[in-house]
This record gives C-alpha cells, sequence and structure tokens, in this order.
C-alpha cells in the first residue's frame, strides 16, 4: 500500500518510476475483489458478479472533497489512456448528491465509468480502514494490484494500471 502521508521519499517519491504491471498470469494468492455490493444512480444492485473480468479501478470520494474533484477532472482527462478498464467511483453520499456529482463531472459521457453508492459501514468491511480520497486497482483476475490510501498524484495511479496483454 502506498499513501503520501506515508511515503518514505516524500510526496513525489517514485512518481516517474514506470513499472509494467501486466495482467498475463493469475495470481492464487493475491487478494481479490471483496464481495462488494454497490448502488447504481438507478437504484439497482451492483455486485462482483456485475463486473468484467478486465482491469478495474475503484475510486472513494466524496463530491466536496477537492483532491476527489481533482481525480473526477483527471479520470476525464485521461479517459483514452482507460478504455478498455472498469472505473468505478463510489461514496456513501446519497444518491442525489452523487448524480450531481456524475453531471458536473461528466462520468456519464463514458461507457466504463460508473458512479455507484454504498453503504457506509461496508466501506470499512471491505476495503478496511481507509481515507477518502483511496484508490483500488485490480488486474484482469480481480487480483489487487495497488492499494492508495489518501491522496496522490495521478500520474502515479496511471503508472499501477495494469497494461493488458493482447
Amino acid at each position: 500500500m502506498w499513501s503520501c502521508q506515508n511515503s518514505k521519499g516524500g510526496v513525489n517519491s517514485g512518481v516517474n518510476a514506470r513499472k509494467i504491471i501486466t495482467n498475463d498470469k493469475p495470481n492464487p494468492q493475491a487478494q481479490k475483489i471483496p464481495d462488494v455490493q454497490f448502488t447504481t444512480l438507478d437504484g439497482k444492485p451492483f455486485t462482483r458478479k456485475d463486473l468484467d473480468k478486465k482491469t478495474t479501478m475503484f475510486f472513494l470520494f466524496n463530491s466536496l472533497c477537492h483532491h476527489c474533484q481533482d481525480n473526477a477532472k483527471n479520470l476525464v482527462k485521461h479517459a483514452n489512456q482507460l478504455k478498455g478498464k472498469q472505473v468505478i467511483l463510489f461514496s456513501s453520499e446519497p444518491i442525489k448528491a452523487l448524480k450531481t456529482f456524475d453531471e458536473a463531472y461528466e462520468m456519464n459521457k463514458y461507457d466504463n465509468y460508473r458512479v455507484m453508492q454504498i453503504e457506509e459501514k461496508k466501506i470499512f468491511d471491505y476495503f478496511g480502514h481507509v481515507m477518502t480520497p483511496s484508490v483500488f486497482i485490480y488486474n484482469r483476475h480481480h487480483e489487487l494490484v495497488q492499494k492508495i490510501n489518501g491522496n496522490t498524484f495521478f500520474e502515479f495511479i496511471l503508472n499501477n494500471v495494469p497494461v493488458d496483454q493482447s
């Protein structure tokens, strides 16, 4: 796990270091996507079974958090780089606030981006002790590649997205 709060080399440590993470082989010892239960903006349940077998990024956010707003802007800015990846933004805020966020940052323009609601108590159950914002990146085998607890540079997030092998 990496967090800007506990990085020994400082906030910029390792930002430009690109390590290639591939999706080629499953790892039976890897931590898998938890049995999450979200609610879509239409009020329908969404679980792990609804996820495609592709790289998946979960962004814990709050619509009033300026770091979260920056992440949303960067998701739009880097949408082409994230084509073919599932991007789930989730929050415990009311659906109305999430719809406003979804529209304000135009997440709804991208087929692979989804804004979801989660019960606040379930965040800890599924993801452990986390801060807002946090990012969880899983490969196509739904194995945890990176957990980023707290704010970080978006480039660091992009550098930890697995490269799909043809």
